[in-house]
């Protein structure tokens, strides 16, 4: 869970993009969805990427709800 928040937060701080998080999470979405720990975070995040994606939200709120979900 410390290693998801802490790209999360590098993503939310412009240390790496979108497609880097991307990148990071993807490969490793099973065993993510699966980990009762890492599953609400990859929900939200997906969900938020849902939106964004579909235009519902901006990249800067998405990056604002992620920061809250991270705290």
């Amino acid at each position: 869970m410390e290693l998801l928040i802490a790209v999360i937060q590098s993503y939310v701080d412009g240390f790496i993009s979108l497609e880097k998080l991307e990148d990071w999470y993807v490969p490793k979405l099973e065993e993510l969805v699966d980990n009762p720990d890492t599953v609400g975070i990859i929900a939200l995040l997906e969900l938020g990427l849902a939106e964004m994606y579909d235009g519902l939200q901006t990249e800067d709120e998405l990056k604002n709800n992620l920061r809250d979900i991270i705290k």
